[in-house]
């Protein structure tokens, strides 16, 4: 089992299932090695076809992260919570990972397949044209 496969895992298992995005939130916010902080903003740092993005406040290893999101996705619980497991991949396995096991990740966490967390994904995309 991939060390990412292990955390979706356990995650599902401190909630008893799929986590809302208020789990993910709380997560998040008092995660061990990197808090983090949400903020609905998307005039400086996502880009035209990201829904969000995390960028660590320095950069320096156990860094605290802020994640950008959407505006639009804050009062859609179900589309925040799926955008949240992503960026939680990428402030707990780094960068350098691709972005199908960010995607895999999401998906486990939310209790998808592959193809329908992509789905998903895409439909809140297609929000950005």
């Amino acid at each position: 089992m991939k060390d990412y496969e292990i955390f979706a895992n356990k995650i599902r298992e401190v909630f008893g299932g799929t986590p809302t995005s208020e789990n993910l939130v709380e997560t998040l916010r008092t995660h061990k090695f990197y808090p983090t902080e949400i903020v609905f903003d998307d005039k400086e740092h996502i880009g035209p076809r990201e829904l969000a993005k995390a960028m660590p406040d320095k950069p320096v290893k156990w860094s605290k992260y802020t994640i950008y999101v959407r505006p639009f996705l804050q009062n859609d619980l179900e589309g925040l919570a799926l955008i949240l497991a992503h960026e939680l991949f990428h402030i707990t396995f780094g960068p350098i990972r691709s972005e199908k096991e960010a995607d895999t990740f999401g998906a486990l966490v939310h209790g998808l397949s592959y193809d329908e967390y992509r789905a998903k994904i895409k439909q809140y995309a297609s929000l950005l044209r």
